[in-house]
């Protein structure tokens, strides 16, 4: 769910529809991505640092205003099935899920970040805005700004763009996992 929730998190918003942000960014001079890993899902802009103000109303705009739009949905689930088709056709990427299935017994890591089909195909949009409100809260994330900025002034601006953004009480748990010994 992590990976198409990455996916979904730039296809619009209540004040941003479907591209309105790669645009957006784009018009700055600026490029925008993300990524999911076993770990994490991030996300970047880079944009001249004049533009600060615009990438983190674009930033927060994401993660609190996600539309999570069933019809994009439908669309951003096609394009990771392709996804996982044409990793199953990497060799690499292969045998990383083959190791990873092996070596982990309990863990998370076992799974790939990529996703099963079956899993895909059946997840909907509640599934979807359930998780994205459970997992994109204040207490797991991190903002991460570099480059030519007075640093009191980014903290004081971030501070500023992410005030309403309160943490939330959830009941997802942090629990290690114990890999018994192979």
């Amino acid at each position: 769910i992590s990976h198409i929730a990455e996916h979904m998190l730039f296809r619009g918003t209540g004040s941003r529809g479907a591209g309105a942000i790669e645009k957006e960014v784009k018009s700055y001079g600026g490029v925008i991505n993300g990524s999911t890993s076993s770990d994490i899902t991030d996300f970047y802009i880079i944009l001249p640092s004049k533009y600060l103000p615009q990438a983190l109303a674009i930033l927060k705009d994401m993660l609190l205003n996600a539309k999570m739009d069933p019809a994009e949905l439908a669309r951003e689930k096609e394009v990771i099935l392709k996804e996982i088709r044409m990793e199953r056709d990497e060799p690499q990427a292969r045998l990383m899920r083959l190791l990873n299935e092996k070596a982990y017994l309990n863990h998370t890591y076992k799974f790939p970040v990529i996703g099963y089909e079956e899993n895909l195909k059946a997840l909907t949009a509640g599934d979807l805005i359930k998780y994205y409100k459970t997992r994109y809260v204040p207490n797991r994330m991190i903002v991460t700004i570099v480059g030519g900025v007075d640093e009191p002034d980014a903290i004081s601006q971030v501070e500023r763009e992410f005030k309403d953004f309160r943490r939330a009480d959830y009941s997802v748990s942090d629990v290690t996992t114990i890999e018994p010994p192979q």
